[in-house]
């Protein structure tokens, strides 16, 4: 039982109003310089330890008192159960659980460093160990993280091509440069894994074309490189996220012809920025 004493402070008793010794010990060594409303909420979650345990036909006291850790192992496992197991799940499960087993934790092992121990001290030890492995890392409610997309579905990837497809009927934009620019945008992020970043630094000249020695044919090759130009004239000018996102990367025959229809265009100096809108139409 809980109770309030002037000034402000909390003790726990049992039924014949005696208090409870060992949660007297921890206020007195643990609560000096905890807030009075704090004090009794950590009170309140030992009590609940003791009654628990009562309910069971045990006593919580006699148990630290002679360190019987087969009777602490159980009331604290039947304690967790208890939290685990409740019909509706009190967001103060986790701290209730955790205030009971480091009030028994500390408990023992402020029993372990007592010289009176004697011989008993490292066996004590290894069994505050051992409560430490089996239920200090237990919660009796975890947060259960909201499931991610962690890729885009078929039918979706699909339907996003056919609506940035140049000249398509569901095209939300009017002109074909624009058309152009946002498909090969989409396409190097959506194909070849670019950041928004890295594809609004890409250059005009960024697509380079080379023989492979192996099978003899042209293959694709876009230079990702940091943002160099001066002056540039967009508000928030972009950037690549490290230098070892500095990189030569294969592309699609696909990607290629979409960039090479975006930069044909690009003539003056302030248009060097492959996906700049200032473009001309292309050919």
């Amino acid at each position: 039982m809980l109770l309030s004493l002037p000034p402000q402070t909390h003790a726990l008793v049992d039924e014949q109003f005696l208090p409870r010794y060992w949660s007297s010990v921890w206020s007195l060594l643990h609560a000096g310089g905890l807030a009075a409303s704090t004090h009794k909420r950590k009170l309140s979650f030992i009590e609940a330890l003791y009654v628990h345990t009562e309910t069971l036909g045990g006593n919580l006291d006699d148990a630290l008192s002679t360190l019987d850790f087969d009777a602490l192992g159980n009331a604290l496992e039947a304690y967790f159960i208890s939290l685990r197991n409740a019909a509706e799940p009190s967001p103060q499960a986790e701290a209730r659980w955790t205030q009971a087993f480091q009030f028994v934790r500390n408990t023992c092992d402020r029993i372990a460093r007592n010289p009176a121990a004697g011989n008993r001290m490292e066996t004590v030890r290894s069994q505050v160990e051992r409560l430490d492995r089996l239920y200090l890392a237990l919660r009796p409610h975890r947060k259960r993280m909201k499931p991610s997309v962690r890729a885009l579905p078929t039918h979706v990837v699909m339907e996003l091509l056919d609506l940035v497809e140049p000249d398509s009927p569901t095209n939300p934009f009017d002109r074909a440069d624009t058309q152009w620019r946002i498909y090969c945008m989409v396409l190097l992020m959506l194909y070849q894994g670019l950041r928004r970043g890295e594809t609004l630094t890409l250059k005009a000249d960024s697509l380079r074309s080379q023989r492979d020695d192996r099978t003899g044919q042209f293959r694709w090759l876009l230079h990702v490189s940091t943002n160099e130009t001066e002056g540039d004239p967009r508000a928030d000018v972009p950037g690549i996220k490290t230098v070892n996102s500095i990189r030569t990367i294969p592309v699609t025959v696909t990607t290629a012809s979409a960039i090479g229809k975006v930069s044909r265009n690009r003539g003056r100096p302030a248009a060097r920025i492959l996906t700049d809108a200032r473009c001309g139409q292309p050919r």
